[in-house]
């Protein structure tokens, strides 16, 4: 009976403990187009102890971006009770037909899921999606029309629309420079936002589908202010260049951006207008949202001439080339490294460009380095480009040596012919090579007198009897050379001691450094487990995160970690080899981490989703840059 008695009361007890579990979660909708996106929302009530490690579902078909981390504590009745509010962003990525799987949770030995979901996910633009509300089109149609910006003097007297209190607010446009161009030439695509008030929280620009164009973005985002109709709007333009990569007629893709406004906008409203001051700070959290999205544009590509130059090097735009030699002061004798570089750059695109290889010359040995992309500036939206290559010239004759010219072809689009353009020939002077000079022999029965020296005959004769004990005369150089040689012996020891000091710091260096590099994964790792163990706050256990991240790349490659941007770790990354795909999954944990490190509250369940990510995202760079 005591054991009965003592069963019934654990049982409570796990009862209060765990008891009244609820997860629920939900979709905003099952059926989607590509331009769309879905809200998944989960929510997890608990009474007594807080939860750990729920596992989340893994949303094939979609990328997702959390956007609300909140947990709430409150006792009702004495009893504690937490609740839990997560919802996730879903951006489709391909179409099909996938599921969602529950959220589990375990809770005392018990298994509690959320329900889970089919999608569709459909090709292309959903034809009936609200993309403005009433009035955007309308205005984005009317400036597509107009070829300038009108003065700020222009007519004031343009009526709003009456049909909603939002219209002319705001709006969008996309257009390109030029409506025809032919294949690798640059045209400029220019992404417009206006607007007159101001939105709540940040826009979300997503960029229009350019799969058949190469593209650059021109930085930096241009923001001012511009009269349409008169009236005052704030624009926010994004610029890119596009190359096109085949002929015919090809589609921008339609761009957007999503945004929130607020609920009620008063009109006319001052400084000192008390009711729209109470207004807009009622409303500032809520509002209405709104996706403003342009329409698709088309562009003529035209192909090249179908007669091409031999020497053609498959680059469009204007270009220049150039063949100089560094140090060109300095003169070359025989068997002297010559270093020529031929650069080929100009506005257009030159990555790509075939450049022209040195010709064979009699009597000199040439050696080509790999071609180089230099750099890449803008100005004026137009892109400047260079490419370059080393040429190692060994002279192994004396005389002047002709260094021939350089041509290269390329198709000029503004004049729509192929042009080429040439470098200048020239001579260089190459001179003998100098050598240790051989001093001649002092014979000692042809010494004869001069100014400064008188040798006696007597002399002569003790240099002859010296000279039959050695067999013969040693030069100058002879001498020079075994005192020499002996000072070396003597420093034989001392060298060799100096030698094993620095080479034995050296290894002892590299060891350290690859030991550490090695190590590196071991410990990111370690402090993964570390801060998923310990209860810290969101904004201080994101902030680990992303130092665990840069403190990897540092220690694994070598690099200074502390002033590690994602910039620069993408582009070390990419050095390396690491895929595209990893590089951008890493690039979606650190914007999660950005996220919760500024917004939402402290939240445990988030924290094994993003450590078991970011776990399997470092084994697979370890696994590239461990080769």
């Amino acid at each position: 009976m005591r054991f009965f008695f003592i069963a019934v009361y654990f049982f409570i007890q796990a009862s209060l403990l765990f008891g009244n579990i609820d997860v629920r979660a939900s979709i905003d909708k099952n059926l989607v187009y590509m331009d769309e996106t879905i809200t998944y929302s989960l929510t997890i009530i608990t009474e007594g102890e807080r939860i750990k490690n729920p596992k989340f579902p893994v949303f094939n078909g979609f990328s997702a971006r959390r956007t609300r981390n909140q947990s709430q504590m409150s006792f009702i009745n004495g009893t504690k009770s937490n609740r839990y509010d997560i919802a996730y962003q879903l951006k489709p990525e391909s179409a099909g037909v996938y599921e969602i799987s529950p959220t589990v949770v375990l809770v005392g030995g018990q298994k509690y899921e959320s329900e889970a979901f089919n999608i569709e996910i459909k090709k292309g633009y959903n034809p009936n999606y609200q993309t403005s509300v009433s009035g955007y089109n309308q205005r984005a149609n009317q400036l597509s029309r107009q070829s300038s910006r009108k003065s700020p003097n222009a007519n004031l007297n343009t009526p709003a629309s009456s049909q909603d209190k939002n219209s002319d607010l705001a709006f969008v446009k996309a257009e390109l420079d030029k409506k025809e161009c032919f294949i690798y030439e640059q045209v400029t695509f220019t992404f417009s936002f206006y607007r007159r008030v101001s939105t709540l929280g940040d826009v979300d620009y997503n960029p229009p589908d350019l799969q058949d164009f190469w593209v650059q973005d021109i930085r930096p985002v241009k923001e001012y202010y511009e009269f349409v109709d008169g009236v005052r709007y704030h624009v926010t333009s994004i610029h890119a260049a596009l190359f096109p990569m085949k002929a015919g007629s090809l589609k921008v893709g339609s761009a957007y951006v999503d945004c929130i406004f607020p609920n009620s906008q008063r009109r006319g409203s001052t400084l000192f207008d008390l009711d729209s001051f109470f207004d807009s700070f009622i409303n500032m959290n809520s509002g209405k949202e709104v996706r403003l999205r342009t329409s698709p544009i088309s562009l003529k590509v035209n192909s090249l001439p179908a007669v091409q130059p031999d020497d053609f090097c498959g680059s469009v735009g204007s270009f220049e080339i150039f063949l100089t030699r560094e140090n060109d002061k300095i003169p070359v004798k025989v068997g002297q490294a010559v270093n020529l570089k031929v650069s080929f750059g100009g506005k257009g695109w030159v990555k790509g460009a075939s450049l022209p290889k040195m010709p064979k010359i009699k009597g000199v040995q040439s050696y080509e380095t790999d071609p180089k992309f230099d750099f890449v500036s803008e100005k004026d939206f137009s892109f400047f480009s260079k490419k370059s290559y080393e040429i190692v010239f060994v002279p192994e004759e004396e005389g002047d040596l002709q260094v021939p010219s350089l041509s290269l072809t390329f198709f000029n689009p503004e004049e729509k012919i192929y042009k080429t353009v040439k470098t200048d020939s020239f001579i260089l002077k190459v001179k003998p090579s100098t050598g240790p000079s051989s001093e001649k022999v002092l014979d000692y029965g042809e010494v004869q007198e001069n100014k400064e020296t008188r040798i006696s005959k007597s002399s002569i004769e003790n240099l002859r009897y010296l000279r039959k004990d050695l067999g013969r005369s040693l030069s100058l150089w002879q001498i020079w050379s075994k005192r020499n040689l002996l000072i070396f012996f003597t420093m034989c020891p001392l060298i060799a001691v100096l030698g094993s000091f620095f080479a034995k710091k050296y290894k002892s260096k590299r060891s350290d450094s690859k030991k550490k590099s090695k190590r590196a994964l071991a410990k990111a790792l370690n402090s993964l487990e570390q801060i998923s163990s310990q209860k810290k706050s969101q904004q201080i256990f994101y902030t680990e995160l992303s130092d665990i991240i840069r403190n990897y790349v540092g220690e694994r490659l070598n690099v200074p970690e502390q002033s590690l941007t994602w910039l620069e770790i993408s582009k070390i990354l990419y050095n390396n080899h690491v895929s595209e795909k990893l590089v951008k999954d890493l690039e979606k944990v650190l914007n999660s981490a950005s996220y919760a490190r500024f917004g939402g509250e402290d939240v445990d369940v988030m924290i094994n989703a993003d450590i078991d990510k970011l776990k399997n995202i470092l084994k697979q760079i370890e696994k590239v840059v461990g080769k």
